[in-house]
């Protein structure tokens, strides 16, 4: 299973580390953060055009999501973009922001994914905005434009405005890797979960089939297709019904990162019930 998700009307607030992959909810505060950011400290937010982006390719992919559960896109929002993302990821490596990365299973039993590490960025201190302005700058953007986006094609889906969750991860190599799994099975602990779209953006100039971590999916007719993390490369797919996994990562010289944003319904009945386990 992904992360568990923290309840949307929990009255607590767990750290990332006790979480290991909470579900935030930051983009009304992230819109304020940037403000501030750039009145008080000066920090420049770049502006991505993601909305722009996403407006050119929602349409084929809703068409991906209705047919197959996915869809994919090579050249999201350009080289530069990419490379500038994946310099802040590593950096925040380097600086120790990460954490071992665990995953749930149906039982509620947490265990480690070797090699796998986390990062839970929500935009709440000006030393986030100054480590990785393009990281909070796409995801501010992309939460702030798609669920509306997504609720324009299909009102059902009732998409969160509010909700989301993020999660930056780097699969170090030497055989780091996911199990095979479905984002959302419906439910973590016995709370609701709501995740209803997984977002993926992979930030690996230079990758190659030789150095492993495709992702692999299984769509609705039961083929299966593997998808290499090149960079700059989108990957969406319906969080509770397609099931994935992340084949091993051999290079340990060439890291694997990838940025997963969640979106959330907030009907419980838009989540598919009896989820593949």
């Amino acid at each position: 299973r992904g992360p568990p998700m923290r309840r949307v009307l929990a009255q607590s607030r767990l750290s990332a580390q006790q979480s290991r992959g909470s579900f935030p909810s930051f983009n009304r505060h992230a819109r304020r953060m940037c403000d501030t950011a750039q009145n008080e400290r000066r920090i420049i937010i770049p502006d991505l055009g993601v909305e722009g982006k996403l407006n050119e390719i929602i349409g084929e992919t809703w068409v991906g999501l209705q047919t197959k559960g996915y869809y994919t896109k090579e050249g999201f929002l350009g080289s530069d973009v990419c490379k500038n993302m994946r310099v802040e990821s590593e950096s925040l490596f380097l600086k120790g922001k990460f954490f071992q990365s665990q995953s749930l299973t149906s039982s509620g039993r947490h265990f480690n994914k070797p090699g796998v590490h986390a990062c839970e960025l929500d935009g709440s201190s000006y030393e986030e905005w100054e480590m990785a302005p393009h990281l909070l700058a796409y995801t501010r953007e992309v939460v702030l434009t798609l669920p509306s986006m997504m609720n324009n094609l299909q009102p059902s889906l009732n998409m969160s405005t509010r909700l989301y969750g993020t999660k930056l991860a780097v699969a170090t190599g030497n055989g780091s890797k996911y199990p095979r799994h479905v984002d959302n099975n419906g439910e973590v602990l016995g709370e609701p979960d709501l995740r209803k779209l997984t977002f993926i953006y992979y930030m690996n100039p230079g990758w190659t089939p030789g150095n492993g971590g495709a992702l692999r999916v299984w769509d609705r007719e039961g083929e299966c297709t593997d998808t290499y993390p090149d960079g700059d490369r989108l990957f969406v797919f319906w969080s509770d019904s397609l099931v994935h996994e992340v084949l091993a990562n051999e290079d340990p010289n060439f890291p694997r990162y990838a940025l997963t944003l969640w979106l959330v319904t907030e009907d419980k009945n838009m989540i598919q019930a009896n989820a593949p386990q």
